[in-house]
């Protein structure tokens, strides 16, 4: 009986251990991770109707979203934390304009190096707003899960954006001219 039992279960084990993978949690495909990227700056970062945005954050985040943001020492976790970090965002850079300059999709992730517009419409960092155009670049690594964001992490030149507000930085780097 004993016997019989093995030479019933062995099999299902066997399959079960070399079908393994094949049953895990298919990937995000290329095309969904391209398309909630892009609908995350054209509805959202570009949105100026924060209640609009937010909700197509539902549609986009993950409910334990993981968000970090330049050198803070708290990233926010949740969908409502990040929706909240976005009106205080449009606050203190009003009118934005994200342009997405390259995107690169691997596996579940995509990197967006990204162009930001707006004007400094609150205080950042402690500079008072000046109602001054601002420009900056930068990059924002997301991954996904199931077709949703469930990270996503922010960096940018925070020194060159206190610079177009008229505030002192550290000085920059000294240029370098390669040789050749």
């Amino acid at each position: 009986m004993l016997c019989s039992r093995l030479a019933t279960a062995l099999p299902a084990l066997i399959f079960a251990t070399a079908a393994g993978p094949f049953l895990a949690k298919a990937p995000t495909p290329r095309s969904r991770i391209e398309e909630v990227v892009r609908r995350y700056y054209a509805e959202v970062a570009n949105e100026p109707d924060q209640a609009k945005a937010a909700g197509v954050l539902d549609q986009l985040l993950s409910k334990d979203f993981f968000f970090a943001f330049g050198n803070r020492d708290q990233p926010t976790r949740g969908m409502e934390a990040h929706k909240r970090f976005l009106v205080e965002h449009h606050r203190v850079a009003a009118g934005q304009t994200w342009t997405i300059e390259n995107l690169v999709i691997e596996n579940d992730s995509a990197v967006a190096r990204f162009r930001l517009k707006a004007i400094s419409g609150g205080a950042f960092h402690g500079v008072p707003a000046t109602g001054k155009p601002v420009t900056t670049r930068g990059i924002d690594f997301f991954r996904l899960s199931g077709g949703r964001i469930i990270e996503l992490y922010r960096v940018f030149d925070v020194c060159d954006y206190l610079r177009q507000l008229g505030a002192a930085c550290p000085p920059e780097p000294p240029t370098v001219t390669p040789r050749l």
